[in-house]
């Protein structure tokens, strides 16, 4: 038998078989309709997304499941702040937080915090206006806190007032919950907090429930507070300043001292 002839042939067909086999692949590339593939896939993937997204509102509206998921979720945010030295505030709506900018502000760490849940028993108007009173005679009285801030939060909305012991009015404070309306319009386009210590800015980014007519933000002890509630590391002294650019694109300047008083219409009030 001669093997080198039937070893030639065998060459042979493997070389024609590749060839083949080469040939129909690159037909079927050049021919293959990406096209419609994409679609396909695309369809299917958004299909299944959707899926998910129903699957997973539909479990995380049962009350128990809703309630379990979001304690766990407050409680893995609460160890990760306890570890940086992060400040966090209470998972549920419904408190009254009085917040005192110590004499010392750069030697302290953090302000001085009280949190306070609202008495279902009593009404919302008159709890804050009793926190503001008292808040207002410390600030009268006590030089080492001569600056203060009231933060409400009920449902969504935080309710401000800040208090300065330059700049106290002794008039009787007055708060309406249901005069106290959402800014629609006028929000601010950029908020960026900078100190000469630091490098590089931080960008002030406020919840959408601070925009009430009414509301004091951006004073010194607001934005302490905001800085320690925030995770980036910052400088905090009376040499910082606050850039602002606001709706009609004006850039606004806020130093120590000064604060700002949303107003109708979507205006504005430095103080």
């Amino acid at each position: 038998m001669d093997y080198s002839i039937q070893t030639g042939n065998f060459f042979m067909f493997m070389h024609a078989f590749i060839n083949m086999g080469l040939k129909t692949i690159i037909y079927a590339i050049r021919h293959f309709d990406y096209q419609k593939a994409g679609l396909t896939i695309l369809t299917w993937y958004s299909e299944t997304v959707e899926r998910c997204k129903y699957g997973i509102r539909t479990v995380y509206n049962i009350p128990f499941v809703k309630g379990l998921f979001d304690e766990c979720v407050y409680c893995l945010q609460y160890a990760k702040c306890s570890i940086i030295g992060q400040r966090i505030q209470p998972m549920n709506s419904g408190w009254i937080c009085m917040t005192i900018l110590k004499e010392h502000a750069t030697l302290d760490k953090n302000n001085l915090e009280i949190y306070e849940y609202l008495d279902e028993n009593k009404l919302v108007e008159e709890e804050f206006l009793n926190n503001c009173d008292s808040i207002k005679s410390t600030v009268q009285y006590n030089a080492k806190f001569n600056n203060s801030l009231i933060t409400m939060k009920v449902e969504d909305k935080y309710y401000c007032r800040h208090y300065d012991s330059a700049k106290l009015n002794h008039e009787p404070e007055t708060f309406q919950l249901q005069v106290c309306k959402p800014v629609l319009l006028g929000k601010f386009l950029n908020i960026e907090y900078t100190h000469p210590d630091m490098s590089q800015g931080i960008v002030i980014q406020l919840d959408k429930g601070y925009w009430v007519e009414g509301n004091h933000i951006l004073s010194n002890v607001f934005i302490k507070r905001w800085l320690e509630y925030q995770m980036l590391p910052y400088k905090f002294d009376e040499r910082y300043c606050v850039t602002i650019l606001d709706g009609d694109v004006n850039v606004v300047l806020l130093r120590w001292g000064q604060g700002i008083v949303l107003g109708e219409g979507g205006g504005y009030e430095i103080i």
